[in-house]
């Protein structure tokens, strides 16, 4: 496989698929392939503090061990790849800005399909929590596939679309690859109707910015994206606007901030135990476990 690069816009309405469609198939010449993008999470949460609660509160010392802390299990597939992917991290999400990539305690393995049958007879040790379906459209145009989705929790539709690239020739490390990913999302969607510019730069450059910016006032976090939309868009054509990045990914004419540009990128793969000289599906499957536990969704 070639190299992926994910993003969610939380308020992108449904009504913006039909705008990018247009963008991709008419602008960008982009060809809607016939297999719909798939992607099904489930969360469980390990059974151990809740006996441990349980067992402390009936004893003489109750409420004395609290030492435990809660694991949870997130059990990802494809619709296109006959694997499934495991990560058994900690209760309570991970930790953002600074301290990014110190919070998260995981690790991603490849397990076979089989695995969540054994999983769901071993009720007394993990108990289902959430489910998660992405579900969309995938379009395809030289060595890019551009795929969007909605998503739906515990079977309803929520607000909000996830979009992701992938460079399906270029191999490598993910900090090299992707600044250019990231032109080519910004080229096929800055302009939708529904998708504003702030909360799509806050979703390619990553939660921290999100989190400094709601932290600021709205003059503040107004001029503070505007800079960053200046350095990215200096060259950007009016007309087209993902073209260069299209043809050219190599040198895309969005200026990414050399933040993005080093090898600590905001993936964080090493703290997975996965490997950073390469990317895998075990590498893609980390960008929906990570975005997910960032947002909250699972």
């Amino acid at each position: 496989m070639g190299i992926t690069c994910l993003l969610y816009l939380p308020s992108a309405p449904s009504t913006a698929v039909d705008h990018i469609n247009e963008r991709l198939t008419d602008d960008l010449d982009f060809t809607e392939l016939d297999e719909p993008w798939l992607v099904t999470c489930r969360s469980y949460r390990d059974q151990v503090a809740m006996r441990q609660r349980a067992a402390a509160n009936s004893g003489p010392k109750a409420g004395s061990n609290s030492s435990y802390v809660p694991k949870i299990q997130y059990l990802l597939t494809f619709g296109h790849v006959e694997k499934m992917f495991s990560m058994v991290a900690t209760m309570g999400g991970r930790r953002t800005g600074e301290n990014a990539g110190k919070g998260e305690t995981g690790i991603v393995v490849e397990v076979d399909r089989d695995f969540e049958l054994i999983l769901t007879k071993l009720k007394n040790l993990w108990t289902k929590r959430q489910e998660v379906v992405v579900e969309g459209i995938a379009y395809e145009h030289g060595d890019y596939i551009i795929r969007i989705g909605s998503m739906r929790i515990g079977g309803e539709l929520v607000r909000g679309l996830f979009v992701q690239a992938e460079n399906v020739k270029l191999e490598g490390s993910s900090s090299a690859a992707l600044p250019g990913l990231r032109g080519v999302l910004r080229g096929a969607l800055q302009g939708i109707p529904g998708i504003s510019d702030i909360e799509l730069t806050l979703a390619l450059h990553g939660r921290s910015m999100r989190k400094q910016a709601s932290a600021l006032n709205a003059e503040e976090s107004a001029n503070k994206l505007g800079a960053l939309k200046k350095t990215e868009s200096m060259t950007m054509p009016t007309k087209r606007p993902a073209d260069v990045a299209i043809r050219d990914p190599k040198r895309p004419r969005i200026q990414i901030p050399e933040a993005d540009l080093d090898g600590n990128d905001w993936h964080e793969y090493a703290a997975v135990r996965l490997r950073e000289d390469e990317f895998t599906r075990a590498h893609e499957a980390y960008q929906f476990f990570r975005l997910f536990r960032q947002e909250g969704l699972l």
